[in-house]
């Protein structure tokens, strides 16, 4: 089945914007749906809701989402997410095979995207931001790819409270956890690739959180892969953030934190504190051959592979244009990497080295690809994606030109 090219709006009857879901029995579950194209907005709840096998959501513009909790009313807990998958009928296992790819996602006074209980699930090329929760959020998962995504806020209005650190700040970036729930199965969040992503302007832009209700043995993770992502301004306490663990429970194993550009949190405000969390999580991981952009590497960190030092952006007087966080031709990050296997391409799909790859999301001199930029200087031209939507009053639609020249504009 494939929904296309629906304009779904003012859903204001306590439902989803597009709802593709299942019988209550697990014997009669949906599968092989394609939605795609559709703009939704103006939803009570969840703009997309996912509750099905061997589905894909592609090139949909999701917004003004979770109006229920409008200004944060619910509080601390209890709200939906933009676009994502949950758990129903309970007693099945996981949503296998479950694609989120070239979507907007944005103003969602819930989390942005959220894979809960997948197996076998791509997060790709999507842009999310100024959302109230965490912009992409792993729950319970296993098995799944989160890349080349752009993540960021704009503005403080959907900051939300910080309960144990009492402040106001934007949502968290990319997070996984395993919160407390009632399936039958006890489910390890494993094997997760985290790669290619720019996060700008977040709480911690890389997270794990511990939902301390959780008193399972599997409330934790193994075979966590996070490479070749930039972080900027980083509006929490770290960089990337790990939660304590607990007795009783996993001891994470086989996890890597590589090749990324981090950045130490800044909150309060123009109060630098950490890039990694004091939790006893970081001794379970590799962390090797990453940039870490203000003062000196932490303590217990290897100093011989990872590299300190501004990196060298094209322009970060503007941060909410993606292109402006590729890195010069001096940049530090240039030639310092190390080769990941499979990894070939970068966030502008431009091929990477493989022998001294850059560190970060941007491959400085790769070979170019569909659509993909090279460096500072452009051979031909860029044109980026329009956001918000052209519903709105407003659309801002960033391109540059390698030149100064005379140029028409269609808008269609």
């Amino acid at each position: 089945m494939v929904i296309e090219n629906l304009h779904v709006r003012n859903n204001n009857n306590g439902g989803a914007g597009i709802r593709v879901v299942s019988d209550s029995s697990p014997f009669f579950v949906t599968k092989d749906v394609i939605v795609r194209k559709c703009l939704v907005h103006d939803t009570y709840r969840q703009g997309i809701l996912v509750q099905a096998k061997n589905v894909t959501i592609e090139g949909c513009e999701i917004y003004n989402a979770v109006l229920r909790n409008t200004n944060g009313i619910l509080g601390q807990s209890g709200w939906e997410f933009a676009l994502g998958t949950y758990l129903w009928p309970s007693d099945v296992d996981c949503w296998n095979n479950i694609v989120f790819r070239n979507n907007i996602v944005h103003n969602s006074w819930g989390e942005g995207i959220v894979a809960l209980r997948c197996h076998n699930f791509l997060i790709e090329n999507n842009h999310v931001y100024d959302c109230f929760s965490a912009y992409i959020y792993i729950d319970n998962s296993r098995k799944g790819i989160i890349r080349n995504n752009w993540v960021h806020s704009t503005n403080d209005t959907y900051n939300r409270w910080n309960t144990a650190h009492t402040f106001y700040a934007p949502g968290i970036g990319i997070q996984w956890a395993a919160e407390q729930n009632s399936y039958g199965v006890d489910s390890l969040v494993s094997d997760l690739d985290i790669y290619n992503n720019l996060i700008v302007r977040t709480n911690h832009p890389i997270s794990w959180w511990r939902d301390i209700s959780n008193t399972r043995f599997n409330n934790s993770y193994e075979n966590i892969n996070v490479y070749y992502n930039t972080m900027y301004l980083a509006y929490g306490y770290e960089g990337f953030h790990l939660d304590e663990n607990i007795s009783g429970v996993y001891t994470p194993t086989n996890c890597n934190f590589k090749n990324n550009i981090i950045c130490k949190g800044q909150y309060p405000l123009g109060s630098y504190q950490r890039y990694i969390s004091t939790s006893s999580h970081y001794q379970n991981w590799n962390i090797d051959y990453n940039c870490f952009m203000y003062g000196n590497i932490p303590v217990n960190i290897p100093v011989s592979n990872n590299i300190q030092g501004t990196p060298s952006f094209v322009d970060t007087t503007y941060i909410h244009i993606d292109t402006n966080f590729r890195i010069k031709s001096n940049s530090n990050c240039r030639f310092t990497a190390s080769p990941i296997n499979n990894i070939e391409y970068d966030y502008w799909n431009a091929l990477r080295d493989d022998i001294e790859p850059c560190i970060g999301f941007h491959e400085y001199g790769g070979t170019l690809g569909t659509g993909s930029i090279e460096s500072e200087i452009l051979r031909s031209y860029y044109l980026g994606q329009n956001y918000p939507n052209p519903f709105n009053p407003t659309s801002i639609i960033h391109f540059e030109l390698k030149r100064k020249i005379y140029c028409k504009f269609n808008y269609l």
